[in-house]
């Protein structure tokens, strides 16, 4: 709901909990990699928060991951982007959604992640 009333991708990031290794599902900004059809980005601002959000920690534990967006489902495998990588996305996440150049003057020190989300053949 959130996607259709503010225009915004929105996608569903569904994976194992880096601890519990049950099913957690968040719905998460989604950024287009505009040099990539079908790979997606997910930036772990955590709304300027000082501490990564817990999807983050599932993320990198368990890296395969599905994502739902636009009611299509897909398997996916995150990769942390670092980085000229990371650069191109922060500017594409900048482009989509004006609330984090505010997440980023909030983070203080931290640097916030990004993660490239490479679809499964």
């Amino acid at each position: 709901m959130a996607g259709i009333m503010t225009g915004l991708a929105v996608v569903v990031l569904a994976n194992k909990g880096a601890k519990s290794g049950l099913i957690r599902t968040t719905p998460l900004l989604c950024i287009d990699d505009e040099d990539n059809p079908g790979v997606l980005a997910l930036v772990a601002s955590n709304f300027g928060q000082s501490h990564n959000p817990a999807w983050y920690y599932n993320l990198k534990a368990n890296p395969e991951a599905t994502c739902t967006l636009n009611g299509l489902t897909k398997t996916y495998v995150a990769r942390e982007a670092e980085g000229e990588e990371y650069e191109r996305f922060w500017n594409f996440a900048l482009d989509t959604y004006m609330g984090f150049p505010h997440y980023k003057a909030r983070v203080g020190d931290r640097h916030i992640p990004i993660f490239i989300m490479d679809p499964v053949t």
